[in-house]
């Protein structure tokens, strides 16, 4: 295994260690123990409180693999447009020698 992989596999258990932290202080700090009071309206206030902050982590976490994504795929696209760009000119200039 590469030191790149090697890498990208520990981030990916740290990052999976830590999502799974959250999710179980949210559990603990907006679910756990009013989830089992006798009465109906707390549990659903709780509930509420709880599927608001997992709909807050949940979008964070797509933002930050959506800001992964593009910052992982700059590197091909860059060098695509730096091989494509410079290209044009040279294209135009064939174009303009052919006609005459």
């Amino acid at each position: 295994m590469a030191n790149a992989d090697a890498l990208f596999l520990a981030l990916g258990l740290v990052a999976f260690a830590a999502d799974c932290a959250v999710q179980y202080a949210g559990y603990q700090r907006y679910l756990g123990a009013e989830l089992r009071a006798p009465d109906p309206a707390l549990r659903e206030a709780a509930l509420r409180r709880w599927i608001r902050f997992y709909l807050i982590v949940e979008s964070m976490v797509v933002i930050v693999v959506l800001a992964w994504v593009l910052i992982v795929s700059a590197l091909p696209l860059g060098l695509l447009l730096g091989s494509t760009l410079p290209l044009q000119p040279i294209l135009v200039a064939i174009t303009r020698a052919g006609r005459g």
